[in-house]
Order: C-alpha cells, then sequence, then structure tokens
C-alpha cells in the first residue's frame, strides 16, 4: 500500500538591495535536512541586465543572464546537500538601480 502524499509547502525567500549584490539565503537547516530550489525570480527596477548564481553552500550550481526582470520556475527541483545553505544571487545593476530575488524553497 502507498503511503499518503505529503503536503510540502514552498517558501519565499527575498532580498534587495541597490547597486549591490541581492542575495537571498536560506541557511543550513541542521542534520539530516535538505533543501530543494524549486524556482527564482530576481529583476532591476529599472533597465539593467546582470547575472543570477544559484548556489549550495559555497558551490555555483547555476549562472543564468537577467535582463530588467526574470521569473524562472524549474524544470526540475535543485537539491541541497544535507546541512548545507542554499543561496540565490543576483549582481549589481549600476549606481542607484535596485536588484531584487526571492527564492523559492521547500525542506525535508
Amino acid at each position: 500500500m502507498r503511503e499518503p502524499v505529503k503536503e510540502i509547502a514552498v517558501t519565499p525567500t527575498y532580498a534587495t538591495a541597490t547597486n549591490a549584490v541581492a542575495t537571498a539565503t536560506v541557511a543550513a537547516g541542521g542534520s539530516g535536512v535538505r533543501h530543494y530550489i524549486t524556482g527564482v525570480v530576481a529583476g532591476y527596477l529599472a533597465t539593467a541586465s546582470g547575472t543570477l548564481t544559484l548556489k549550495r553552500g559555497t558551490t555555483t550550481i547555476s549562472v543564468i543572464p537577467v535582463y530588467n526582470q526574470h521569473g524562472i520556475l524549474l524544470k526540475n527541483v535543485i537539491q541541497g546537500n544535507d546541512n548545507e545553505a542554499v543561496s540565490a544571487e543576483l549582481a549589481a545593476g549600476g549606481a542607484s538601480i535596485v536588484g531584487h530575488v526571492t527564492l523559492l524553497t521547500y525542506s525535508l
């Protein structure tokens, strides 16, 4: 007999910065806890371009170009390692340009 499907709550983690890297981080959850990245929304509040870097701990797992504003739902969930943080870093957009990033995750 199959176990019933568990409901999983996706949690948004938001960060913003002006002319600096905007980093949304989900801290390590302790032994036995893994974070899963399901999507990310990132962009600038003015015309700008930069890169969005997804990380497991300090290891870069993906670099995505961002032009103005982007919403990215991942086709495959990115699994973090046991007891390790995950993050999304949006590069600085330039003088007085505000960047924002939201990392969508769940943890098990």
